[in-house]
This record gives C-alpha cells, sequence and structure tokens, in this order.
C-alpha cells in the first residue's frame, strides 16, 4: 500500500537522520485512525518521537469512535492524534504537549460552490460527516447532517447527490478525491478551520508524558515537526497518484 510505504520510508529516513536514540527497554501500544490520510503525517512524527525517547511505539487501526473509547479504558496506552477538545471529554486521557501535527478542515460538494465563511455558512445544506470525527461533531450539532462511516462512501454520496456537502479533514478530503477519481468532488475555500493535534496518553502512563513533551519542544523550536509534515504529506499524496 502507497501510505505504508512512505511511513516506512519516513521512519528510514528519522534513523538516518535524528539523533541517536536512547535504549528501546519500553513498549508503547496506542489506537490510531483506520483509514484517516491526515494521521500518517502524525503517525511519521509519533514514531520518531518515540524512538528519540527510547520506547518502542506499536499503533492500532481502528474505527475512530472506538480508538478514542479503548484508549480511554485503558485497553490502549493512547491515542495517536487527537483535537484539544478531547482532554475535556475523556477524563483517563492526558494530552502531551505541545502539539504534534495540525489539521484544516474543509468542506467537500460536487452540488454547490460557495465561499465559507465559516461553520454557520453550512447550515442551509444536507451535510455529511464521518462518525467518530470530533470536529465535526462538535461544530455541526443541529444542522441537517448524517454521518458516514468512511471516507470512500463520503464521496460516493457526493457525487450521487445524496448530501450537499462533506466535511473532511482538508488532506484526507484531497487525498481521497485523487485515489478514488472523484474528479467531481471539489473544495470550497477557504478552509473551515485549522485544528491542532495533540498525542494523548492514558493515565496509566503519565510518567511517560514530561519525557515526550521535551521531545516535541525541541523538535518544534528547530522546524524539525514541520519540515517532516511537509515531506510526509507530499509523499501521501504522490502514493494517492500510484493507485494500487
Amino acid at each position: 500500500m502507497a501510505t505504508r510505504h512512505f511511513v516506512l520510508a519516513w521512519i528510514v529516513f528519522g534513523l538516518v537522520l535524528g539523533p541517536p536514540p536512547a535504549a528501546a527497554d519500553e513498549q508503547v501500544t496506542i489506537a490510531g485512525v483506520r483509514s484517516f490520510s491526515e494521521y500518517e503525517p502524525g503517525t511519521v512524527i509519533l514514531k520518531e518521537i518515540y524512538r528519540r525517547v527510547g520506547v518502542e511505539l506499536s499503533i492500532e487501526r481502528l474505527p475512530a469512535e472506538r480508538a478514542l473509547r479503548l484508549a480511554n479504558e485503558g485497553v490502549y496506552d493512547g491515542d495517536l492524534q487527537r483535537i484539544d477538545a478531547v482532554k475535556n471529554l475523556y477524563k483517563n486521557l492526558i494530552q502531551v504537549r505541545p502539539a504534534i501535527n495540525y489539521l484544516e478542515a474543509s468542506a467537500f460538494s460536487v452540488k454547490h460552490d460557495f465561499p465559507v465563511a465559516d461553520w454557520e455558512s453550512l447550515r442551509p445544506y444536507h451535510i455529511g460527516i464521518i462518525r467518530g470525527m470530533k470536529f465535526a461533531d462538535i461544530n455541526t450539532k443541529g444542522m441537517n447532517r448524517v454521518e458516514i462511516s468512511d471516507y470512500e462512501s463520503m464521496l460516493r454520496m457526493l457525487d450521487l447527490g445524496r448530501i450537499d456537502v462533506g466535511v473532511l479533514p482538508r488532506i484526507n478530503g484531497l487525498y481521497q478525491r485523487i485515489k478514488f477519481g472523484r474528479t467531481a468532488v471539489r473544495e470550497l475555500e477557504p478552509p473551515l478551520v485549522r485544528i491542532h493535534l495533540f498525542h494523548y496518553l492514558h493515565k496509566k502512563n503519565e510518567a511517560l508524558v514530561p519525557r515526550l513533551s521535551a521531545v516535541i519542544e525541541a523538535m518544534q523550536e528547530t522546524g524539525e515537526l514541520a519540515a517532516m509534515r511537509e515531506k510526509a504529506v507530499s509523499m501521501l499524496f504522490e502514493g494517492a497518484k500510484r493507485k494500487p
């Protein structure tokens, strides 16, 4: 799979160019969202962060809502990356700061073309959101919306006119558009919002938080976080063009 190839390439890149890691005498298994392209840059970045603190990281891919619930229950050691509001909704999860990534939420449509001023711009339309995507759920409450299980179904429903607008992370929407050849689906500009994404750990792993935070802060100051994200996004789109 193209996504897997670029992630592996970036792990190798980090091993070559990053500082020598501490001995990997600990192991953490976290939950991550299945089929979420916006998560792949975060995956690359987080694997490098854990490598630098000497902890072996494994990621289990699950549906969005289930991943968060099981992380909060302690079945997994944490969640890869989520929005800031999660810290108030899931009390067993500790937010690791600073943010490791960000997403831009965008609206996509086939039937309509209008400037997106804010979330309220979407209210007149029948809106599709992905089940478990908290940023879309929170900001479209009370609107005419339907929850959809996956991204391919979202683009298909847009193509068939079953929904007017779909709300997606911008990179994910553009990636899926390329991958599935849904050329009639277009992004409505500008993006609705930029949202910072934070890594979360279950409270049983609280001792690991300051170690991770120190590495994230250092990578932020040197510009490594931004550079890794930019390169990972570029590789993601190249992978989408090379359909499996």
